[in-house]
């Protein structure tokens, strides 16, 4: 049996699904069974190709292109070239006319409701388009569809009625393996960017639903005292001189913020370790990573009580409506101003967290693909 992985989002700088991915695959093994080959459209990075290769797994590079064409003219060749038995296509969407059956991942459907306005980028408007077509002939062809978290399998099943008896739940899990910090590269890394002992830290984008305007506005709202004493950290905030939040910061001339851009996941590790807290006041999540990171580099994390993020966060973190920017505002004052909050926050942050485990996670998708190939097999 041979199981294929569309490896497209594992290549360069890797986030969200593409990291979702890598995790997922490095615990899989080829044996006298199973074959598993990804296809990429580039070399992968020497330490996780080392890791592929030891489990067995071969690694296809197919070429760079645009990813329409990568996912509806390439894969679908390389599937027939290679005699695929069942492709795994984790990015919500899939090709249309392949030759095996598809287990697909739809990490939520944001995408089937956002106005297209709110789509930051004439490439990002593209991507709303081609899901919005994908998705629901997707969603009736593929033999299995797994999803990321209860809510976005509520919202799958009614949009999509025809998903409820195909929908398997997999949690992401968190990276619970501490690394070996270059305290000397670390120090350069926050003097370079004049990050200071003392800061709360957020995720950036040019998304609106992941609303950094909203943890900016919340902290321009903080008493002068603790912007003085806090700075605000925002990290993965690509393109961000063409944001709104950038012309906010400029028009409001609000001091003591420090935006970057992509960052390894050792620094990310560092700004975690480092922060007296993560606000994530996201308005959407299929899941919600960035909570799970927190709790297992023990920051304390205010976030949002909206769509799947109480299932992530259960009772570790203080939750807060994202669309009221002084409940945000009086939350951060609050627990910036109570050590023993802190400490009870990150004790329950650390207990929540290993209930979420990359390695479970593999396996439930593994088991997935390896019955829908027995089921095919049996017909």
């Amino acid at each position: 049996m041979r199981i294929g992985i569309d490896g497209n989002l594992l290549c360069g700088k890797k986030t969200g699904m593409g990291n979702v991915v890598y995790w997922v695959i490095r615990y899989w093994k080829s044996d006298a069974y199973h074959k598993v080959i990804v296809f990429v459209p580039d070399k992968l990075d020497e330490d996780y190709t080392d890791i592929l290769i030891r489990n067995g797994i071969k690694i296809i590079v197919l070429g760079k292109t645009n990813y329409f064409h990568w996912e509806q003219k390439i894969i679908p060749g390389a599937v027939t070239k290679y005699k695929i038995d069942v492709l795994w296509c984790p990015y919500n969407t899939a090709p249309l006319n392949v030759s095996c059956p598809i287990v697909v991942t739809i990490h939520d459907i944001i995408y089937m409701t956002l106005p297209l306005a709110k789509a930051p980028s004439i490439y990002k408007k593209a991507g709303v388009l081609y899901r919005r077509f994908i998705v629901p002939r997707i969603v009736k062809s593929a033999k299995q569809i797994i999803t990321i978290s209860a809510f976005a399998g509520n919202e799958i099943t009614k949009r999509f009625p025809v998903a409820e008896n195909k929908l398997h739940i997999v949690y992401n899990g968190a990276d619970l393996t501490k690394k070996s910090s270059n305290l000397e590269n670390i120090a350069d890394f926050f003097a370079k960017n004049g990050i200071k002992d003392k800061y709360i830290l957020g995720f950036g984008s040019l998304e609106a639903r992941k609303n950094s305007l909203g943890l900016i506005k919340a902290y321009a709202n903080l008493p002068e005292s603790t912007r003085e004493n806090y700075q605000l950290v925002l990290f993965g905030f690509r393109n961000f001189e063409t944001s709104v939040d950038f012309k906010y910061i400029n028009q409001s001339k609000l001091k003591n913020i420090v935006i970057l851009e992509y960052i390894s996941e050792q620094e990310k590790e560092a700004l975690y370790q480092n922060s007296s807290l993560f606000v994530f006041p996201t308005f959407s999540e299929g899941f919600g990573i960035p909570i799970l990171e927190a709790f297992a580099n023990r920051t304390p994390v205010i976030t949002s009580n909206v769509t799947s993020i109480p299932e992530v966060a259960g009772k570790a973190a203080i939750f807060i409506n994202p669309n009221q920017i002084d409940e945000i505002s009086k939350a951060i004052d609050r627990v910036l101003k109570d050590t023993q909050c802190q400490k009870q926050m990150i004790s329950d942050g650390e207990k929540q967290v290993l209930k979420f485990s990359w390695e479970r996670s593999s396996n439930a998708v593994w088991s997935i693909l390896v019955d829908c190939c027995s089921d095919e097999r049996k017909e």
